[in-house]
């Protein structure tokens, strides 16, 4: 799980609030469109082939409703982002 500490990057953010839908923290229907947006935003960074598989799953996965196949397919794009994040900070 992330901590609300945690969700401090782009994808740690749209995964920490996937995670609060999925513990009724935030409700799935009022947040579709939100969600869906930063799925979008996050397409703007990540083009390679598997970003863009992950991506169209998350949001397959949010469009049927499916938040726990949304994250798992956020969670993908951990690794990608933090090696991102390390290249720029050097």
């Amino acid at each position: 799980a992330i901590h609300p500490e945690n969700a401090n990057t782009p994808v740690r953010r749209v995964c920490y609030a996937a995670q609060l839908i999925l513990t009724g923290d935030i409700d799935a229907e009022e947040d579709r469109l939100p969600m869906l947006r930063r799925i979008e935003d996050l397409s703007q960074v990540f083009t390679d082939p598997d970003s863009r598989a992950s991506l169209a799953e998350a949001t397959e996965a949010v469009i049927q409703n499916n938040h726990y196949r949304c994250l798992k397919a956020l969670r993908n794009l951990l690794p990608r982002e933090d090696r991102l994040l390390a290249v720029q900070a050097s």
